[in-house]
């Protein structure tokens, strides 16, 4: 009953906010573009909610053209300034009329070491109401999206991240690309995530993955826990027909927990999950029992 409350509430619930219209998409041609679309929609989100119900808070709609844009890193770049901190309710949208339209950020530049400033979010969610639909990051050098503390109804669909890496190895840094702090509840729906030095998703909140696709993601650094997925502190976790294939680690190359709230929901696979220096599979949930529990749907037909 449980299990299928949460499933329910996340994929059959709208959301409670209001959602302002604008059919028009938004043409973008650099990073600066879209950190100038957030402010902007910020502002007036902030406006509409002091008009409004604070229960009910218009929704900003923005509907994004497809583009390939470059964001470029060196050793100057202020990555604390640099990012989108989204702090009102919205929805991020990708225009896709196409199977090859894509909203695709690339980032250009030297990899980060440990000692420079980067590892921060490239995205800060700060509100509840959430909605980012057809991102796609190529090559990041920071943690992609961050969601703060207590943050509801928080969307991730379509997303795209390949060959990414963040520096983590630092308890002040976040260790995976999507960092997912306490009492926050986010869904992640229909997403890939594929050859990424660092782990998918760090969890500390509510999360349910749904239809997404974990492949041959390895964790940048010795020690390091869950390929594909880290559950922590009191995070819980729902799998739904989701693959998770060829990710390393050196524990719990698929998904790591240090408890036993991962609940697999059926539907999911798993298949040539190793541990870095053993080489020992766990095709499944390695939990804090110190056990490999299998994904209930078996070996995956086809590898990603």
């Amino acid at each position: 009953m449980i299990l299928s409350s949460i499933i329910y509430s996340f994929i059959f619930l709208p959301f409670v906010t209001k959602a302002t219209s604008d059919c028009s998409c938004k043409q973008m041609n650099s990073w600066n573009d879209l950190r100038s679309l957030i402010v902007e929609a910020n502002a007036a989100g902030a406006a509409a909610a002091a008009l409004e119900s604070p229960a009910a808070p218009t929704a900003q709609n923005l509907l994004l053209c497809p583009f390939h844009i470059k964001k470029e890193i060196d050793e100057n770049t202020n990555h604390w300034a640099e990012f989108l901190n989204i702090k009102t309710p919205m929805n991020i949208v990708c225009k896709k009329e196409r199977p090859s339209d894509a909203c695709w950020v690339e980032v250009v530049g030297e990899k980060c070491t440990f000692n420079e400033n980067c590892g921060r979010a490239m995205i800060k969610v700060s509100s509840d109401d959430v909605t980012i639909d057809g991102l796609k990051i190529s090559k990041a050098r920071d943690n992609v999206i961050a969601v703060s503390t207590d943050m509801k109804r928080i969307r991730l669909i379509g997303l795209e991240f390949y060959g990414s890496n963040i520096p983590g190895n630092d308890s002040d840094l976040p260790d995976g690309l999507i960092s997912i702090n306490a009492r926050a509840s986010v869904h992640i729906i229909d997403s890939t995530f594929a050859w990424n030095q660092a782990t998918v998703v760090e969890n500390k909140g509510s999360l349910v993955i749904h239809k997404s696709r974990f492949s041959h993601n390895r964790v940048r650094t010795q020690g390091t826990m869950g390929g594909a997925i880290a559950n922590k502190g009191a995070g819980n976790i729902v799998m739904i027909s989701s693959i998770f294939t060829g990710n390393r680690a050196s524990i719990g190359p698929a998904i790591y927990s240090v408890n036993t709230n991962v609940v697999d929901g059926g539907l999911n696979c798993a298949s040539l999950n190793k541990e870095f220096k053993t080489w020992n599979e766990c095709n499944g949930i390695y939990d804090s029992t110190n056990r490999c529990i299998p994904i209930l749907g078996g070996e995956c037909t086809t590898i990603a």
